[in-house]
């Protein structure tokens, strides 16, 4: 299972999903899955902006995974669990078991 961590993004703006999303597309097309941990709904529109450009990407990459999680975080809490998840996914840990753990 090849799950991509290819570049780190800090966005507030939604319009920065393109540049987010050209990247993720790269990834798909090498092979990867897409785990994508969203700044809190509470506070940004990313996890949503995120949610909708996933789905119009995935009909042209029907054998990857595209997972979309809205990590309720902030600040520092979020910069740690993303850590956490590499860590993770750097030890072995499969999409669906990064998924059920961040969420």
């Amino acid at each position: 299972m090849n799950v991509a961590i290819t570049t780190a993004y800090t966005i507030t703006e939604a319009r920065e999903m393109l540049a987010l999303w050209k990247d993720c597309e790269k990834a798909l097309a090498s092979g990867y899955d897409v785990l994508y941990l969203g700044l809190s709904s509470g506070i940004s529109g990313t996890v949503n902006a995120a949610r909708l450009a996933a789905d119009e990407v995935r009909d042209r990459y029907p054998l990857r995974r595209i997972v979309c999680i809205d990590t309720l975080c902030a600040s520092v809490g979020e910069g740690f669990l993303v850590r956490e998840a590499a860590r993770r996914q750097a030890g072995g840990m499969s999409l669906d078991e990064l998924a059920a753990w961040v969420e």
